[in-house]
């Protein structure tokens, strides 16, 4: 398995598009973040709901703005499920590894420390920049270890919304219509079923469980009972996606 698992990290490396999607939600969420820097405090920034960051509190928001990275995530990890199809080496892959139970367990593995290392940068990149920010400023940054901790939250968001992305990947093997239901659920769907039916977004598989790990939100459960929610999602998906490959030729 461990053989496996490096391979599947490899195909990774050897391809600019880990780069790519990683440079973009970098930008995105560096830009995210000085909007919020410049704006804070001012009547504009008021007027948006913008506050001064004052606090570990804020510091803690500005943080889990890096979430957007959970973006590229989803894109990267579809990818890394799908391309064994688009590009016809499912079938040398399953000719080397007839066990393909192993072969999804891999790229799952695969896909978790990197949608976490994707966190861990968006997670990291606010703190970087507000620290330039006030030390330009002459301003003391608040910073303490519950902002740690926030970078981890992001990176947990990450690597859950990796894993659960591969698996979707597997189950449905296309790769536009994977990345496009990917995102259209998280990004479409699940918003319009807040607003109509607000108790709903505890049991979304994308805001509902991720969520605890980042701002609170008294809609949502715990992060012990969202992390139990994770762990179900990700199971069944890797379940769902393993029986029909189980039923399907290359």
């Amino acid at each position: 398995m461990t053989r496996l698992i490096r391979a599947e990290l490899l195909k990774v490396r050897s391809t600019r598009l880990w780069l790519g999607l990683l440079a973009g939600g970098l930008v995105l969420d560096a830009v995210g973040v000085i909007a919020v820097l410049a704006l804070a405090g001012t009547a504009e920034g008021a007027r948006a709901q913008i506050q001064p960051i004052t606090g570990i509190e804020d510091m803690q928001s500005l943080v889990w703005s890096g979430s957007v990275l959970s973006i590229f995530v989803v894109v990267l990890a579809a990818t890394m499920a799908t391309a064994e199809y688009r590009y016809g080496t499912a079938a040398s892959t399953y000719l080397a590894t007839p066990a393909r139970w192993r072969v999804l367990s891999s790229k799952l593995w695969a896909a978790i420390p990197i949608g976490f290392a994707f966190g861990i940068a968006g997670g990291a990149l606010p703190i970087v920049i507000a620290f330039a920010w006030f030390a330009v400023k002459a301003g003391a940054m608040p910073f303490g270890g519950p902002v740690l901790v926030a970078v981890g939250e992001v990176g947990v968001q990450c690597a859950y919304a990796a894993a659960l992305s591969v698996c979707v990947g597997v189950a449905l093997r296309s790769q536009l219509v994977a990345i496009l239901g990917l995102l259209g659920w998280a990004l479409v769907v699940e918003p319009l079923a807040f607003s109509l039916v607000h108790s709903l977004k505890r049991w979304a598989p994308f805001a509902g469980a991720q969520g605890p790990f980042g701002a609170p939100d008294p809609l949502l459960f715990g992060r012990l009972t969202a992390a139990g929610l994770m762990l179900a999602y990700v199971a069944t998906a890797w379940y769902v996606a393993l029986w029909l490959e189980r039923r399907r030729d290359v």
